[in-house]
């Protein structure tokens, strides 16, 4: 390392750069804590007949993680997250209720650094999820279970060695969900598509 900044090469090569980065932290292992929370879209749906539009819901996800840093690059997440959206009509007519869901993942997340501070986040999971389509009007529900999937991109800003500010896209799916209604019996599936742009923190410990 001494060699290459002699050499002017680690300042000037974003290559070596990586590198160096990625040699000289190898063995660094820990664990870490996010969470965070922001506005939350759930795509249109149809269920029983309805199509179903939702309103954005300003603090409609949150997200808590316990993470462990393999390598610089590299950490291993569990990731519990819950997403609320209002209904905000079916069929183009007013309506009340809302559609809520919470979800158990495990997730793979690549840390990459730019440059300072600056680091580009990126990830994918898997888990399961739960649902439940309130609908005030009637007073009636409809849940279930599925798994899950999720893929998420963003940036994070290093405050301190132990504290960093991250943002994040998150677009969260579930796979082959099928609700059940209050009666027992009535069942049918429904298409879960969210996105959510989250602002947070990350403690390293």
């Amino acid at each position: 390392m001494l060699l290459l900044q002699q050499e002017g090469l680690y300042e000037t090569n974003p290559y070596i750069f990586l590198v160096a980065f990625t040699t000289s932290e190898a063995l660094a292992q820990y664990v870490y804590f996010k969470g965070s929370v922001g506005p939350s879209w759930q795509r249109s749906n149809s269920f029983a007949g309805g199509d179903i539009d939702y309103d954005p819901r300003f603090l409609g996800t949150l997200s808590l993680v316990a993470g462990y840093q393999l390598n610089p690059m590299f950490g291993a997440e569990i990731e519990l997250a819950s997403r609320t959206a209002d209904i905000e009509g079916i069929d183009n007519t007013p309506w009340l209720g809302e559609l809520d869901s919470s979800a158990l993942m495990l997730n793979g997340n690549f840390r990459v650094p730019i440059s300072g501070n600056f680091f580009l986040t990126f990830g994918a999971g898997l888990g399961i999820m739960s649902a439940e389509l309130y609908d005030a009007i009637s007073d009636e529900f409809a849940d279930g279970s599925a798994f899950a999937a999720q893929f998420m991109i963003g940036s994070e800003i290093e405050i301190s060695e132990n504290f960093s500010l991250t943002f994040e896209y998150r677009r969260f799916s579930a796979l082959d969900l099928e609700l059940t209604g209050t009666d027992g019996v009535f069942r049918e599936d429904l298409s879960y598509i969210n996105g959510g742009f989250l602002m947070g923190g990350r403690i390293n410990l």
